[in-house]
């Protein structure tokens, strides 16, 4: 039995997230569907992390087993046989214990929004429309007092199944593009709690918004408190971007 990792991307718009669902078509599903018709047997992927309906994904990692053969030109015919939506970069041969999931040490997510409405932006970037501006600068500051911080709690969906809150995050600002059109939000992290970015978003957003204070948001975090006015981006702004493991995972074999 061999172990390989998939490294691939794909628009959400049109899947239920990346966990297999029980009615709605999930990444996980197609991607599965697709391996089996090639090996003439039931596969099943493990991915490098859950993202919600809707969020996008342009660096993902995912593993399988077989005992099978690769077949000649793997990923472009993986290419061929899948979705628009979905793209395949590269197959590599790992370990067999290698997982794509618990052997990621860092990742990155970014979150993007416009203030100026653009159809080619439909569904791959959030347009806001709550009013004026919030205050970038605020918002920066605010955002990077959150490095300071191990403990988040805060912001972690209910209904979740995390032993610990703790995250090392390495990477929390905005960054203001194309003379201030658009705005990008960009977290990294060595994990992320269940539905954690949109809500660090939506909250420090509160915060450039005057409906929080910078002061009360960082000692709700401190506190492990939930925010007084919770509020989680929309997910068709969220993109997954990069996925970083040891560098003795992959095998180097072709």
């Amino acid at each position: 039995m061999a172990r390989y990792f998939i490294h691939l991307a794909y628009h959400g718009k049109n899947y239920s997230g990346w966990q297999r669902q029980l009615k709605d078509r999930s990444v996980q599903q197609t991607i599965e569907e697709i391996l089996a018709k090639f090996f003439n047997e039931e596969i099943r992927i493990m991915g490098c992390g859950r993202t919600d309906a809707g969020v996008h994904a342009s660096s993902y990692y995912a593993h399988f087993d077989t005992e099978k053969p690769l077949p000649e030109d793997f990923v472009h015919k993986l290419n061929c046989y899948s979705r628009q939506s979905i793209a395949f970069y590269s197959v590599e041969k790992v370990s067999n214990d290698a997982h794509a999931r618990f052997d990621a040490i860092k990742r990155s997510y970014v979150y993007k929004m416009h203030f100026e409405k653009d159809p080619f932006k439909y569904g791959l970037s959030w347009m806001y429309a709550l009013g004026n501006k919030p205050d970038f600068e605020l918002m920066n500051k605010t955002a990077k007092k959150l490095l300071e911080f191990k403990d988040f709690e805060t912001f972690c969906k209910t209904g979740g199944s995390n032993n610990t809150f703790f995250c090392n995050l390495s990477r929390c600002e905005w960054i203001s593009k194309n003379d201030d059109v658009d705005w990008e939000f960009h977290i990294s992290s060595n994990r992320f709690l269940r539905g954690m970015v949109r809500l660090v978003a939506g909250g420090l957003i509160l915060v450039g918004r005057g409906k929080i204070g910078d002061d009360e948001f960082l000692e709700t975090v401190l506190n492990k408190k939930r925010i007084r006015i919770p509020y989680a981006v929309p997910a068709w702004g969220l993109y997954l971007t990069e996925v970083v493991y040891p560098d003795h995972i992959l095998l180097n074999e072709n």
